[in-house]
């Protein structure tokens, strides 16, 4: 039995009774499953398992220090996991999927229901997959102890269809790519789109940023607040070429995708193609040129660290030539 904090679990009567008893030991060997209903209701500390085929999973599962992977298959809804690794490369998981405090959600295909929540101290990483709606919920824990202590929650995003995705206080959004809905009107309530709030962080990654149609100049992999709001449009274009519109501050309508005055919001411009080091969305011989102009620069461009490393040194000149002549 597993009991979360009130901040982040269920409400619990007056009265709560524990009984311990011994465990048979955890098979710490990785588990698989093709077909039919799995026999658990959870996984412990070191386990893992992997679904594939038609295996589900029931209703409430439970994810402790372990690992959950789908090659297929599905999970029901009340899918809750603290300190695991799920990764979700094909299959499903239904409505109301829990992420708590040391958890990492790669989602790189197959479909996330409605209400999944990234709590404090929890992040997904996307590139792929169908993601029905979830929320960056930044949790603040307090005790007569430890006092105020604040957990992020983050996400980043670079790819896959989400259809709905609210960004809350204590919460962060990297988004580089990606196809967001806008909301929509349903049964007279409005679902669906992108959203922030009062101490939440959007940080994109585009090739070029537009604010009511005028092109806003960036300079290159330089992260630069958006400080201009009122009502305005913002149109991004995103590093996988997709477009990511927004509304900015003023009054949200629930027709716009939309971020708030007091969420901070950023731009930073870099390439579609890694290659394409001069930045006209074209890899040709000006962007190898241009590259070793700024690799031979005294002290090197900080933006010739091709391999990400930290340091700009020799490697970063063969990882950029072999690369470059590697391409189509």
């Amino acid at each position: 039995v597993v009991i979360f904090p009130r901040t982040v679990g269920d409400g619990l009567g007056n009265r709560i009774f524990v009984e311990r008893v011994p465990l048979d030991p955890a098979v710490t060997e990785p588990m698989t499953s093709d077909s039919g209903p799995v026999g658990l209701r959870g996984l412990r500390s070191g386990q893992t398992l992997i679904l594939r085929g038609d295996a589900s999973l029931p209703y409430g599962f439970g994810v402790v220090g372990a690992s959950l992977m789908f090659e297929g298959g599905s999970a029901g809804d009340h899918l809750e996991v603290v300190d695991s690794m799920v990764i979700v490369d094909a299959g499903t998981i239904g409505e109301q999927f829990w992420a708590h405090e040391g958890t990492s959600v790669a989602m790189n295909g197959g479909m996330i229901g409605r209400y999944l929540t990234i709590y404090g101290g929890a992040e997904l990483m996307m590139t792929g997959g169908f993601l029905a709606g979830a929320e960056l919920s930044g949790v603040d824990e307090f005790g007569p102890d430890i006092g105020l202590v604040f957990k992020r929650a983050y996400a980043e995003i670079s790819g896959g269809h989400i259809q709905e995705f609210f960004v809350g206080g204590n919460a962060a959004v990297q988004i580089s790519g990606g196809r967001f809905d806008q909301p929509k009107a349903e049964a007279g309530s409005v679902f669906g789109g992108f959203s922030a709030t009062r101490g939440g962080e959007v940080h994109l990654f585009v090739s070029q940023l537009l604010i009511d149609g005028e092109v806003v100049p960036l300079a290159p992999h330089v992260s630069t607040e958006i400080l201009q709001r009122s009502g305005s449009e913002l149109e991004a274009v995103l590093r996988d070429g997709s477009v990511f519109e927004l509304q900015l501050g003023g009054i949200n309508q629930g027709s716009r995708n939309f971020v708030p005055d007091d969420a901070l919001l950023t731009a930073t411009r870099g390439p579609i193609n890694p290659l394409d080091f001069d930045l006209n969305n074209i890899v040709d011989i000006s962007d190898l040129f241009a590259f070793i102009m700024a690799f031979t620069m005294s002290p090197a461009d900080a933006r010739t660290d091709f391999d990400g490393n930290g340091v700009v040194n020799i490697s970063d000149l063969f990882a950029y030539i072999t690369a470059f002549t590697a391409s189509p």
